[in-house]
């Protein structure tokens, strides 16, 4: 039956847009060290349920629980969101794009298919004054087989980096790639939290908007590869490629807020306990009143949240409170006694933790029937 749970829970967590993950970790009657792991989700309101109680065989160091909550997750194929510049970029693509992309691709990985082929390109590049002269192999595209490195293919080739319309797509993508890795890349690092990113997506999204009002202008100084490559050989943009890269930033700013909507401002305050403006905004019962008008009032915590970062200043004022982790150990113990200190009680404890019930009719049908002699 726990096991037909876990099923329930995965297929309906993969099924809601976001869920979040409550980690603990402790020792049993055993002596053994148990990682739990309680999973919190959106659908039809908010479900919480157990979704697994593992022994950590060696260390508890943040490193083992790591690898544990990814074996979970890759095991039992959990969805996992993130920023990738690529997935957000491809995803809003029309198809004149995405055939400008995977000529790139090919064209790459051609050149690094041999290395005879690369140690030409980079005389190549040298013999022009290129800055670069190394390509990286896209690690998503499957190398070109051997039998394919004919004229024919490297004439294709040959027509696409000739195509001036094709090059205008490509040093817009170059471009556009560009400003979602250094997105990426701010977005990665200690004291990253949900109102940091919120602030780096939403001022994303502003400059997506304006670079397309200023394409819509025939302006393209915002795409610093783009621009050059229209100084440098003296060209201008054609209508078709214009509405095709302003459709792809209207996309990509329309992703941008779907994968990140708008904080509520009912949770605006813990930005800034400090501010009239937040707290007025609250609709919290009268002791929670109560608990964040005491640090709203305390000096002393006003002054220390001026000199350091959101995240180390909550770590340092949270009170002790009961979670759900906790109350989970409190049933392990129950669980797993003096008496019965061999059990394995992730299967007891998610039967016993979870709002989730076994579908009864479907393991019934399962089993066959016993009868009576």
């Amino acid at each position: 039956m726990s096991e037909n749970v876990k099923i329930a829970i995965i297929t309906v967590l993969n099924q809601s847009e976001y869920f979040s993950l409550q980690l603990d970790e402790s020792t049993d009657v055993a002596g053994g060290a148990n990682l739990l792991a309680f999973v919190r989700f959106e659908l039809n309101g908010n479900i919480e349920g157990m979704l697994f109680c593992q022994s950590l065989s060696t260390k508890t160091t943040g490193e083992e629980i790591f690898k544990s909550v990814d074996s979970f997750i890759k095991e039992n194929e959990v969805d996992r969101s993130n920023i990738h510049r690529e997935a957000l970029a491809v995803k809003g693509l029309d198809e004149c794009l995405k055939k400008t992309l995977d000529g790139a691709v090919k064209i790459v990985n051609f050149i690094k298919a041999r290395p005879k082929n690369s140690r030409l390109f980079g005389v190549l590049c040298d013999e022009m004054g290129s800055k670069h002269k190394q390509l990286l192999l896209h690690c998503e595209v499957r190398w070109l087989s051997r039998g394919d490195y004919d004229g024919k293919l490297a004439s294709s080739y040959l027509e696409l980096v000739t195509d001036e319309n094709w090059l205008k797509r490509l040093t817009y993508l170059a471009d556009i790639f560009c400003a979602l890795n250094v997105l990426n890349l701010t977005l990665q690092g200690k004291d990253i939290h949900k109102f940091f990113v919120q602030d780096k997506v939403d001022l994303m999204i502003i400059k997506l908007q304006r670079w397309a009002l200023k394409v819509e202008q025939d302006s393209f100084d915002a795409f610093p590869v783009l621009h050059d490559f229209f100084e440098t050989n003296e060209v201008k943009i054609d209508k078709a490629t214009a509405t095709t890269i302003q459709d792809h930033l209207k996309s990509l700013a329309s992703n941008l807020r779907n994968y990140f909507p708008k904080i509520e401002e009912e949770i605006q305050w813990i930005r800034n306990p400090f501010e009239e403006d937040y707290l007025k905004k609250l609709k919290i019962s009268a002791n929670e009143e109560d608990s964040l008008i005491e640090i709203s009032c305390n000096q002393t915590l006003k002054s220390y949240f001026k000199s350091t970062q959101l995240v180390p200043f909550w770590l340092n004022v949270r009170k002790d409170y009961e979670c759900d982790c906790e109350r989970a150990f409190s049933t392990l113990i129950y669980l797993k006694n003096k008496y019965r200190n061999k059990l394995n009680v992730e299967s007891d404890l998610r039967l016993k933790l979870t709002s989730f019930n076994p579908d009864i009719d479907f393991l019934v049908k399962n089993r066959q029937c016993q009868k009576s002699h």
